[in-house]
């Protein structure tokens, strides 16, 4: 019977650390995520060793050729890594985005946010997908960015409500919403932008930018020329960050 002593790795703290922070790695970016959170970079050899001792398995996405790394159902319930069929394909695409912003080597210390670990935060704060931190390329000073990936429509209450949280929240400096349906951006677009005179485009505008993903496995080769929506102009990523 597989148990915790079974696993002969010296660094399974890490390795379970690393799970537990992400949960759902692209597998092409995985020797980038494991130099992200603990300082060294893992060779593709040491992950064929991680799943033959039965912490991860390799798994392809459903009509692509992309592969994801995830922790074996013994890890996932051992060490309670919330991954679930509803939010499966959202968090595939919350780890697509994180690995690509790291690669660009401009950010760093991704930290994503569990609905039990957030305890951290104070009553009532706003809590983000993804918390992340930036280095602007010009100054090098460092600051705090919250992004979120939105899959589907919610009520415009709700918008308003989410939005002037993170406008009146003095934890982030920036935040991203990352989208792949064109039609969900037009929407937030409108809906912060329309007037100058909406209450939350006054109080959000100069924090929110919004980013349009066409397709989030080729990520690493596109963000940046991603099409996005920041500070009452249209643009790229890389005209704003």
């Amino acid at each position: 019977m597989i148990g915790l002593d079974t696993f002969s790795l010296i660094n399974f703290d890490k390795d379970i650390q690393v799970l537990r922070k992400w949960k759902i790695i692209p597998y092409k970016s995985f020797h980038v995520v494991s130099a992200e959170t603990h300082k060294k970079t893992y060779s593709y050899k040491y992950l064929k060793r991680l799943m033959k001792e039965g912490i991860v398995k390799k798994m392809k996405l459903p009509k692509t050729n992309a592969c994801i790394v995830i922790p074996s159902k013994f890890i996932i319930d051992e060490f309670n890594i919330p991954i679930t069929k509803e939010q499966f394909t959202h968090d595939t695409i919350v780890s697509y985005v994180a690995a690509s912003l790291i690669k660009l080597g401009g950010f760093q210390n991704a930290e994503f946010i569990f609905e039990h670990e957030s305890k951290k935060f104070n009553a009532g704060a706003v809590i983000p997908d993804i918390e992340i931190i930036g280095v602007d390329q010009h100054s090098k000073d460092h600051f705090q960015l919250a992004i979120e990936i939105e899959l589907s429509r919610k009520a415009f209450a709700k918008i308003d409500d989410k939005l002037m949280r993170y406008a009146n929240d003095q934890t982030f400096d920036q935040v991203l919403y990352f989208f792949t349906s064109i039609e969900l951006y037009e929407i937030f677009k409108n809906r912060v932008w329309a007037s100058e005179e909406n209450e939350v485009s006054k109080a959000i505008s100069q924090k929110l930018t919004l980013v349009l993903i066409r397709d989030y496995l080729s990520l690493d080769e596109t963000i940046m020329n991603s099409q996005c929506f920041s500070r009452g102009r249209e643009g790229v990523l890389s005209d704003f960050f």
